[in-house]
């Protein structure tokens, strides 16, 4: 039902804990694959990213979503660590009329998505509207009119 893509670049240390918090999703098929939108790594992130059984897409966001098969886009940054219950939260989102939503990371303390290309706070948006609108970039310009989901 959810694409996951991980934005990564160098975050060999951090990309553990956010495929960690994706594990049970993954067991009750509400995660159905994981893609790492690399950057560029020189470290060993995509190492950690192949033994986690995720795939890599060398290059951006919209790159990974071109490659993503889910109804459902995850757009988290590599050092996203989701508060427990977060499961519930999305599936409920997803399945209900509630819309593209910007998911806490961290403990659920808030961050924003910024002008910037770094990613700070994760996405949950239906793949359609991310296509419709035209990527990344305008998904991210978007962020502050969209919803907050409590995770």
């Amino acid at each position: 039902m959810i694409s996951v893509i991980i934005a990564t670049k160098n975050d060999e240390a951090r990309l553990g804990r956010a495929m960690a918090s994706l594990v049970t999703a993954a067991v009750d098929a509400l995660v159905t694959e994981v893609i790492v939108a690399d950057a560029g790594s020189t470290d060993a992130t995509l190492a950690v990213a192949d033994d986690a059984g995720a795939k890599i897409v060398r290059g951006s966001i919209d790159d990974a979503v071109k490659a993503a098969k889910g109804p459902w886009l995850l757009i988290l940054p590599a050092a996203a660590g989701l508060s427990h219950g977060w499961e519930e939260a999305v599936a409920a989102n997803a399945n209900g009329p509630g819309g593209p939503a910007r998911i806490g990371v961290a403990g659920g303390l808030w961050t924003r998505l910024t002008r910037g290309r770094r990613l700070d706070e994760g996405l949950l948006i239906e793949r359609a509207l991310y296509e419709r609108i035209g990527g990344w970039s305008r998904a991210r310009g978007r962020g502050r009119r969209l919803g907050y989901l409590n995770v």
